[in-house]
């Protein structure tokens, strides 16, 4: 039986602006999955995690479905070269809902897993294009910042299909907290393509503008300097919430975070309309006492979390008790 633990992700700077051939900032989490990938003698796939059951033939094409369609379709790539098939089981530390680079951190997991058990390149730059190809084969458009960071662990400073993947710093003292929904990334990113059109000019500024925020936080993080970054954050929160990507509960999160003793800044992480915050602060995550009040709005009595229970499908903030991580694949 081959094992395999995968970092999830999170975005911290250049959403959407990554698309559009801008720098990012992503940061690998210590919220892990692990596969426990175990061959077959026959040429049958069996898939299981939280999220139900699914099953391959790799005798005939396969045709990725929905949940499992990114380990579907990591089946179809492969399943010319595999002589037989396998079972493979996901357990993960958070929750599929709450997105932290699940997809890519699940895909990315099986690729590795297949290019062991196959003998195939198990370099970096080998893992991330193949990971990165399915993943845009299965949603269209796709950065590959989250696999980047899963790969390297850390944070580190990304440009689109990889030209640029390089680990900044090894930790950073964000917390996150999930508002309680999420909107699928593709169509967040089709709501953005969207509103480009409409605005071609003014969207350019805005992309033009969030690279130039990501170019900065390098610099600070670099620095240690964490009040010049929570300037960035704020600086970039701005300007996502002029690009739409920011609704009313995340721009309360944002706001509520911000008047804390002890935070620097906070903006939404990911591409938005739902999903998480990050809030950049070295005091504990649990004494931003502001959010527990906004939850009360939303019908909760106070902050949940993760670890103690999983309302994280509910109309409510969710801190989440995850942090940077210095550990890849």
């Amino acid at each position: 039986m081959l094992k395999v633990s995968v970092p999830g992700s999170t975005m911290l700077m250049g959403e959407h602006a990554v698309l559009r051939g801008e720098p990012a900032l992503v940061a690998a989490l210590d919220c892990r999955l692990t596969l426990h990938v175990n061959p077959r003698e026959d040429r049958q796939v069996k898939l299981v995690s939280d999220l139900g059951e699914a099953h391959c033939d790799l005798t005939s094409p396969i045709t990725p479905k929905k949940p499992f369609h990114f380990l579907q379709a990591v089946c179809e790539r492969y399943r010319e070269k595999l002589c037989y098939g396998f079972d493979c089981e996901i357990s993960q530390a958070f929750s599929a809902k709450q997105g932290l680079g699940s997809s890519a951190a699940v895909t990315l997991g099986l690729v590795a897993s297949l290019h062991r058990l196959l003998g195939l390149d198990e370099s970096v730059e080998a893992l991330f294009q193949a990971t990165l190809a399915i993943i845009r084969q299965v949603q269209g458009r796709g950065s590959g910042a989250d696999v980047a960071a899963s790969l390297l662990g850390g944070v580190v400073h990304y440009a689109q299909s990889g030209k640029v993947m390089q680990r900044v710093s090894e930790q950073l003292p964000i917390s996150l907290v999930y508002c309680g929904y999420k909107k699928a990334t593709p169509e967040v990113i089709a709501w953005v393509d969207a509103k480009e059109q409409a605005l071609p000019s003014l969207s350019a500024s805005c992309f033009t503008l969030l690279g130039q925020c990501t170019r900065e936080a390098i610099s600070a993080i670099q620095a240690n300097d964490l009040v010049t970054l929570g300037q960035i954050m704020q600086v970039h929160q701005g300007i996502q919430t002029a690009l739409g990507v920011s609704d009313e509960v995340l721009s309360t999160l944002c706001h509520d975070a911000c008047r804390e003793p002890g935070v620097y800044g906070a903006k939404i992480a990911g591409s938005g309309l739902g999903d998480c915050i990050i809030v950049l602060t070295e005091a504990p995550a649990s004494s931003l006492s502001s959010l527990s009040s906004f939850g009360k709005t939303c019908g909760s009595n106070k902050i949940t979390s993760l670890a103690s229970s999983e309302t994280n499908n509910t109309q409510q903030p969710v801190l989440l008790d995850v942090h940077p991580s210095s550990q890849g694949l």
